[in-house]
């Protein structure tokens, strides 16, 4: 077992929530495509193929206990919900950088708190989100090599 897994089965006992053998595939699913946010409907279809009689609302009530015990990031992009593992649990309030073409998540180091606060006085940040897009370099690379 990986250290990633092991770090999140155990952040899933110390929330309160029973270790099983599907949680611990769809971790271990979201751990092997973490530089990316996933369909749900994608996880969906992955969880089927391993086992059949479970239900899209049973992956869909443990990817919100996920995102409840941060173990998981969820983002609305276009086509519906999609998710990726939490990548920084020092540090829950972090960017990133998401590419449009091919959907690839680069984490970017985060501005201090102080910056935004500066700009918005008698108001108090409780959380930061901040996410830019655009083109990665292998989208562009890949542009390059058909122009």
């Amino acid at each position: 077992m990986n250290e990633e897994l092991k770090k999140a089965l155990k952040i899933l006992k110390k929330t309160g929530l029973k270790v099983t053998n599907q949680r611990r595939d769809i971790l271990s699913y979201l751990i092997d495509h973490q530089d990316h946010y996933i369909s749900i409907t994608d996880i969906d279809k992955h969880m089927r193929s391993k086992y059949e009689r479970m239900s899209y609302q049973t992956v869909y009530r443990n990817l919100q206990e996920f995102e409840q015990a941060y173990l998981v990031e969820e983002r609305p992009l276009a086509g519906g919900k999609f998710v990726k593992y939490q990548c920084d649990f020092n540090n829950l309030d972090h960017y990133h950088f998401i590419c449009q073409i091919c959907g690839r998540v680069i984490e970017l180091k985060a501005i201090g708190a102080d910056y935004f606060q500066n700009q918005i006085a008698g108001c108090k940040v409780l959380k930061q989100h901040v996410e830019i897009t655009g083109v990665c370099d292998r989208c562009l690379a890949k542009e390059a090599a058909i122009n």
